[in-house]
């Protein structure tokens, strides 16, 4: 600033929080530093015995510090060397629980202690008549036994195993070879003791509140699934277990099957493949989790397949004579132990001290983020409009605005996140419910700030240097003042935040920054109605900026004031009820109106014909590399279904599916055959498993976490592979037959992804770009929409509209990657999109739909966002938009008619050509509605704009009643609201005259 203005900064400029100012602005205010400053934490500020505000020097110096480290933490909040120590840590972690729970598969000795003596042939020497002969015993425990048994069966004939009571001769294990250790825990749950670490691989997920939320998907399909098969034991006790007859005389004939359950043999079959069939259809149409979904569909037709296989069936038979805790040994409910087990070690994995993982946390430090960058760019965008020439600064604040738009996703996730930590109870929960308000009002701004990069980019300094000179120095103290005064409000708020609480002292402090924030739009609202600027295109960059910074301050006032408001009044302290919103799942769940939309059943249609012709081929399918029951392939495509909005054959996927997959059934075996060369009984042996585990896992979870593009292959590697490792090293199967059994798995994965991938390319008539197509066809028309309901003034159709269009334009941008020809197969009959010219037709839309929100933002009398007032999306779509005459002022001047006869057929023809287009129909169809490429460059430039100036201009001069000095607040000011609606419109001709530029290119390709 100029020494003058420097020296008489009114006592306003002072911040209550002592925050550290925004850029050059700040230099003025000593003895705080700079923003762009490095105070260090402990570093205090150079005040005398008291601050610019009357707060004692020692409260200020502790607030300084405080502050300090709040933006310094800020700036390192998602820097890429504490995102790496994150991954790295947690990953770590993973790698260290999932090898200590292998631990009793892994040690010989914890695995006889904990589950038995595993399967083994002893020679034995057993003397009758007085001669030694020797004999073969079986030692091995069933599935349900536990503690001490004796073989009570004579010698040379099969084992018979009984439980060992003190009514027996002692019992003596390593004495006697008919005495047999069972263990303290069934074998079975050594046999499904590797879904803990599998199900701890794919639950953590990068963050603690993620993975809870992922945790209670996979508990919740797991229940789902046993719940069903409880079902089914109920209906056939016995499922289809059964012998072959061996003897007429049994009353059967030689050679069938016979089933321990009669009602199996007249129907079991019919009534189980029904529920195969029905119980995955129902998982795919609903609108339940991934995760859900994921581990429910697999371990239903794992089940259902043993279920119906004769040899399996039910091998734990409950009845009404069975002891009541039999249930408790069945396969179901031992998978659902070992599940929950999972889930809670998971959850653990996540609090690694160092690691601060937590999705509250991340909240809270993103929203310092987003605040700090938000502020960064204010305070460079003031400071470059108050330079006189273009420099590359310009070129900054536009990556720090593309920035901002890129955290959208990680809010919404880290929020998610967050209430599965809290459950939305107490302090956290409270924190959590403010921080997530804060975020969506600071988002709530993007496109006001696409409009600040516009006026930034389109600012020249050349044409009118010395008005913009003028203007700007009148009021460049006032913008300064505001511009602190509001990003110490937001600093202000988010320091409250921080506990969760609100006392009586921190509302005071909101609420005396808040008048300060009022004093400083005052003052900015004087200087501009000293400034006098005129209704003209000269100062439309300036005036629509500082209308926008407006904006910024009038919304984060309103927070405020709703936030201090429901600290008063309480309401602070209400949480939404665990119960309802646990219901409120089970609704979204099972809404039949998602349910019934055409593209979630199509998808649902191709998972669910894949899945079964994957069951169907396991259960009938025989020879080769088939084997009958056999639920690899099936169970493979439930945990690798496609996912909804995937409108091609996903050709890179299917090949990051195989090679995931293929790696994960492979890698384990090279590891074992290095460990195999260790003696099975050697504590170097166990040392170097354990640390062989904790590596492949930690491996590849660090990739899960952190790799953009092998994320997906890495899960796979590391989910599929740790059933593999998780084994016994010595165990009686022969490398031969694990070598052809695993090839044999292998061959069955590949098959499978091939059923997929063909079902899909078979069942997906409507490719991703004839999507595109009708998307951006669907854009065009309710872009017309927009602008005949803008030409017309019907405020309440052009929001529906532009809610319109920035909705078919969200699922243009989704489906664009998908059109990309490197994802294609084979190059067929049409020419490739090209993706440069896709892409920034795109970027020109979204720029053309920021400039009809900011055309509405004028256009409607001024209401809080719904972060202000605390509303649900749909309750904030259902706000009247009341207009407030300004679109009406538009409509009533006589140059407004060439601005409509200009605008709208533009609108039209881009709608018909963008579709054309991107369909690749027929090229001379939508070459000839384009212009020549001289006519497109003048229609970048609005026929009519200068006149529609003079004209407006001349109407508020004459008009009585709508003067700007009666207006309290800049953002009322209707002249103001004026010039931004003559600047949004020659912008919307200029981002229409763009994409009709990248139209051109593409027809002369």
């Amino acid at each position: 600033l100029p020494a003058a203005l420097r020296s008489s900064l009114p006592p306003l400029a002072s911040s209550p929080l002592g925050l550290p100012p925004l850029g050059m602005l700040a230099a003025a205010r000593s003895p705080r530093p700079a923003l762009g400053g490095d105070l260090e934490e402990g570093q205090s500020s150079t005040a005398s015995s008291s601050s610019g505000d009357g707060v004692p020097r020692e409260d200020t110096d502790g607030r300084e510090r405080r502050i300090a480290r709040v933006r310094k933490y800020a700036k390192s909040a998602h820097s890429a060397k504490k995102i790496f120590k994150k991954h790295s840590l947690v990953a770590l972690s993973v790698g260290f629980w999932v090898a200590f729970f292998g631990l009793p598969i892994f040690s010989v000795r914890l695995n006889y202690t904990i589950f038995g003596q595993r399967e083994a042939l002893i020679n034995a020497l057993n003397q009758q008549n007085g001669t030694l002969k020797s004999q073969q015993l079986r030692l091995s425990c069933g599935d349900i036994s536990t503690g001490k048994w004796r073989n009570v069966a004579p010698p040379y004939s099969e084992p018979e195993w009984q439980a060992w009571d003190d009514t027996m001769s002692p019992w003596d294990a390593e004495a006697n070879l008919t005495d047999i250790w069972c263990g303290f825990v069934p074998r079975s749950y050594a046999d499904n003791w590797p879904n803990v670490a599998q199900f701890i691989v794919f639950t953590v997920f990068r963050s603690t509140g993620t993975t809870v939320n992922f945790a209670v998907q996979g508990i919740v399909g797991t229940v789902l699934a046993a719940v069903n098969m409880h079902f089914m034991t109920w209906i056939f006790p016995h499922g289809a277990r059964g012998s072959t007859c061996a003897d007429s005389a049994d009353g059967c004939v030689p050679g069938t099957l016979v089933y321990l359950d009669e009602n199996y043999a007249r129907y079991g079959e019919f009534v189980c493949m029904m529920d195969v069939l029905l119980v995955l259809l129902l998982f795919l149409v609903s609108k339940g989790s991934r995760n859900s979904i994921m581990f429910g569909m697999s371990w239903h037709v794992t089940w259902m397949m043993s279920f119906m296989n004769p040899a399996i069936g039910v091998q734990v038979f409950i009845d009404s004579e069975s002891r009541w805790w039999n249930w408790t040994l069945t396969d179901f409910f031992v998978v659902e132990v070992t599940t929950v087990l999972g889930a809670a070690i998971a959850i653990i994995a996540t609090l690694v001290p160092k690691a601060k993982v937590q999705n509250l946390q991340s909240m809270y430090d993103q929203a310092m983020a987003v605040n700090y960058a938000i502020a960064q760019i204010w305070s460079e965008a003031v400071q470059y409009l108050g330079g006189s020439r273009r420099t590359a600064v310009r070129f900054q604040i536009e990556t720090r605005i593309d920035a901002i738009d890129a955290l959208a996703s990680e809010v919404h996730e880290n929020s998610v996140g967050a209430w599965w930590e809290t459950l939305d109870l107490g302090n956290a929960g409270r924190k959590r419910r403010l921080l997530d308000r804060f975020d969506t009002n600071a988002m709530d701004i993007r496109d006001l700030l696409y409009v600040v990069k516009t006026c930034i980019l389109a600012e020249t300094f050349d044409d009118n240097a010395a008005e913009h000179s003028i203007f700007w120095n009148k009021l460049q103290h006032a913008v300064g003042e505001l511009t602190i005064s509001t990003s110490d409000l937001m600093w202000l708020c988010l320091e409250t935040f921080e506990d969760g609480e609100m006392n009586e002292e921190e509302i005071d402090r909101i609420d005396e920054q808040l008048s300060r924030v009022a004093v400083s739009r005052a003052s900015l609202v004087e200087s501009f109605h000293k400034a006098e600027p005129s209704i003209s295109e000269e100062l439309s960059e300036e005036q629509t900026f500082i209308f926008a910074l407006a904006c910024w301050s009038r919304k984060n006032s309103d927070f405020a004031k709703n936030v201090v408001e429901s600290a008063r009044s309480g309401k602070l302290h209400h949480s939404g009820s665990f119960m309802w919103g646990f219901l409120q799942g089970v609704f979204r769940t099972w809404d039949i109106k998602e349910i019934m939309q055409v593209d979630h059943l199509k998808c649902a249609l191709r998972n669910w014909l894949s899945i079964v012709a994957c069951f169907l081929i396991g259960y009938y399918g025989q020879g080769s590399i088939f084997s009958r029951y056999n639920y690899v392939m099936a169970m493979t495509l439930t945990l690798l279904f496609v996912k909804e909005g995937s409108h091609h054959v996903e050709y890179e996927q299917c090949a990051h599916r195989l090679l995931g997959v293929a790696l994960g059934k492979s890698l384990p075996i090279i590891v074992d055959s290095i460990l195999d060369t260790l003696p099975c009984d050697s504590q170097i042996g166990l040392v170097v498993q354990i640390f062989a585990v904790w590596a492949y896992v930690s491996t590849w979870c660090f990739l899960y976490y952190s790799s953009e593009k092998w994320s997906y292959v890495s899960c796979l590697i590391g989910g599929f592979g740790i059933y593999q490792l998780i084994a016994p090293r010595c165990s009686n199967t022969s490398h031969d037959v694990l070598f052809v059994t695993k090839y044999k798995e292998i061959g069955n994965v590949i098959m499978a992804i091939f059923i997929q991938a063909l079902l899909h390319a078979l069942l997906s008539r409507t490719s991703a770009r004839k999507l595109l197509s009708a998307r951006l066809q669907g854009f065009g028309l309710a872009l017309r929409e927009a602008f005949q309901a803008l030409f017309d003034a019907d405020v309440a159709s052009m929001q529906a509209a532009v809610r319109e269009a920035s909705a078919e334009l969200a699922v243009a941008k989704v489906l664009a990657p998908e059109c990309d020809p490197k994802l294609r197969l084979y190059r067929g009959r049409k020419a490739p999109l090209k993706m440069d010219v896709c892409n920034g037709i795109l970027s020109y839309a979204e720029q053309l739909v920021g400039q009809l929100a900011m055309l509405l933002v004028i256009a409607k009398d001024w209401v809080p966002n719904r972060a202000a007032l605390n509303l649900s999306l749909e309750e904030d779509e259902d706000l009247e938009d009341t207009s407030c005459g300004i679109l009406e002022m538009l409509k009533r001047c006589p140059s407004m008619a060439s601005v409509r006869d200009n605008l709208l057929p533009d609108v039209a023809m881009l709608a018909a050509v963008l579709h054309g287009m991107i369909a690749a129909s027929d090229r001379s169809a939508w070459q000839e509605q384009l212009r020549k490429p001289d006519e497109v460059y003048a229609c970048t430039h609005l026929e009519g704009a200068g006149q529609l100036y003079k004209e407006l201009a001349a109407r508020c001069r004459n008009t009585s009643g709508v003067t700007p000095e009666s207006q309290d607040d800049l953002t009322n000011d209707v002249r103001v609201r004026l010039t931004i609606a003559v600047w949004s419109l020659q912008n919307s001709a200029y981002h229409i005259g763009k994409i009709e530029e990248h139209c051109v290119k593409e027809a002369t390709c």
